[in-house]
């Protein structure tokens, strides 16, 4: 009997495994991430076969990746889903198998977390282990489509936008086969992002009118409404943040001056046009005026108590210098440049951290959380939340204009949202969808990335019908196309088909 028991350099077995035979390659893992999964895919493997979770709260979460179970597709791989999975077995070849803790994350394979289990060419054993996914796979029927994923992404690029899981949970199902296995009652649990490629704190106050101490976090989360979004200046919008990237939400504080982590929370990409304050947004909160633009966040979670409750910025950079920021560490390993951390954020509205500087924080805000607790959910769950529209909302307002038609005066001159082999008016899909008269709104890229972002095609628009609801026409040679003038209260009389 051939078994080595392994507490590290995960990364370092699948790719030697994977690299000796790579006939078959079948996986039973819950969360994996694209990155892990390109070391894998990177050998060529012949057969694979996966089983994983499809629970639309992982992705939303970050803990696990749509985009890995697209690059499962593209490599002609199958990939079945289980609920409450929580087993991890590499079946490699024909005669290696590894049982480990590790899930195929970059955490794992990288020894960021500690991780233990076993490698072994033991034939009984691995007759067992292929018996067990045999059985699995068969239960778990069946395979994933790649119209599936789409949906998926839909569904929580739509909760992502909104803030987060507490306002529309209900969206994000575990969609995985119920193999002998009740589900436990729902609980959120915060998010735990292990592949981050980067994390910021963002600064929220001004210099010259700084927070006392002994301000309410939860006071803090109501005026500045961090809870969904993070904001920042017209002048330049906020593009070096991605998807999942961690945002440390910080205030600056007086007596001493100091700035404040008191909260954490996931970033979303800023997307032009969905992610501008609106008029309603700064009627709530007219100093967004001055600060626009928004990084909509989703997880959230914030110490609870007062702002001494939160973690000082200024004993992070006292004990990491230099290495305490980005642009700090880089420019000390150059030997020129800015490498005082105390100058690295002036006149910024958040900095990038280092990889030390990220654990560091990280460490100690978890520390005051199991200190001083969070700010409960059921608080967080009352604040209010960005109005915006979902996928459901804009499948609605399709379904509106085609019982209804379109206004003569709204269809489209220049693009058109194609759905349901039809062509819509973007600006007024937009505007049911959300709420917002079709008046206030932008053409163009304002209006097109938020259907974008819900994956809905934008075309440059051509041929008698565009924009209309109805299905496109070819244009009449020599036409010209014009669009009728529209009469008060006159609907189109071409309405689209039912």
């Amino acid at each position: 009997m051939t078994i080595r028991l392994v507490d590290a350099g995960w990364d370092t077995e699948l790719t030697k495994a994977l690299g000796a035979d790579t006939s078959e390659l079948r996986i039973v893992c819950p969360f994996i991430k694209v990155r892990a999964l390109d070391r894998l895919l990177s050998l060529r493997p012949g057969n694979i076969q996966v089983i994983t979770r499809f629970n639309l709260a992982d992705f939303a979460e970050g803990v696990s990746d749509l985009a890995a179970l697209r690059k499962l597709l593209d490599a002609d791989a199958s990939v079945r889903g289980v609920r409450n999975l929580h087993a991890k077995l590499y079946l490699i070849g024909a005669s290696r198998v590894i049982l480990t803790s590790a899930n195929l994350t970059e955490a794992a394979l990288s020894n960021r977390n500690h991780e233990f289990g076993m490698v072994t060419e033991d034939t009984e054993i691995i007759a067992t282990c292929r018996a067990y996914f045999d059985n699995l796979w068969q239960l778990s029927a069946p395979d994933l489509q790649r119209d599936q994923i789409a949906d998926w992404d839909k569904t929580i690029t739509s909760n992502r936008a909104s803030g987060g899981p507490s306002n529309h949970s209900t969206e994000l199902k575990d969609l995985g086969a119920d193999v002998r296995v009740s589900e436990p009652p729902a609980v959120h649990m915060p998010a735990v992002v292990d592949d981050e490629p980067k994390a910021f704190v963002k600064f929220i106050g001004t210099a010259n009118k700084r927070a006392p101490l002994s301000r309410s976090t939860i006071k803090a989360i109501k005026r500045a409404g961090c809870h969904w979004a993070v904001c920042y200046p017209p002048s330049k919008r906020p593009r070096n943040v991605s998807d999942d990237d961690v945002i440390f939400i910080a205030w600056l504080t007086q007596n001493p001056n100091d700035i404040c982590v008191f909260g954490r929370a996931i970033g979303v990409r800023h997307v032009e046009g969905r992610d501008d304050a609106t008029r309603d947004d700064i009627k709530q909160r007219d100093w967004k005026k001055k600060y626009p633009r928004y990084i909509r966040v989703h997880h959230a979670e914030f110490v609870a108590g007062t702002m001494e409750n939160g973690v000082s910025l200024n004993e992070l950079m006292d004990t990491l210098g230099a290495d305490s920021f980005s642009s700090t560490q880089h420019n000390a390993a150059c030997g020129k440049g800015n490498t005082d951390p105390r100058r690295a954020y002036l006149r910024q509205p958040a900095v990038e951290l280092s990889r030390k500087g990220l654990t560091w924080l990280r460490e100690r805000l978890q520390a005051a959380f199991d200190t001083h607790g969070k700010v409960p959910q059921d608080k967080l769950d009352k604040l209010d939340l960005p109005i915006g529209p979902s996928s459901l909302d804009v499948e609605r307002a399709l379904n509106q204009i085609d019982r209804d038609g379109v206004p003569l005066r709204q269809r489209s001159t220049r693009y058109c949202l194609v759905a349901r082999k039809r062509h819509y008016p973007p600006k007024l899909v937009l505007s049911i969808a959300s709420g917002v008269s079709v008046s206030k709104l932008h053409g163009g890229p304002p209006t097109n990335r938020p259907l974008e972002e819900l994956h809905y095609q934008i075309v440059l628009c051509g041929g008698r019908n565009h924009g209309s609801g109805e299905p496109p026409k070819a244009p009449q040679k020599n036409a010209k196309h014009r669009v009728p003038e529209e009469r008060t209260g006159t609907i189109g009389s071409r309405r689209g088909l039912g």
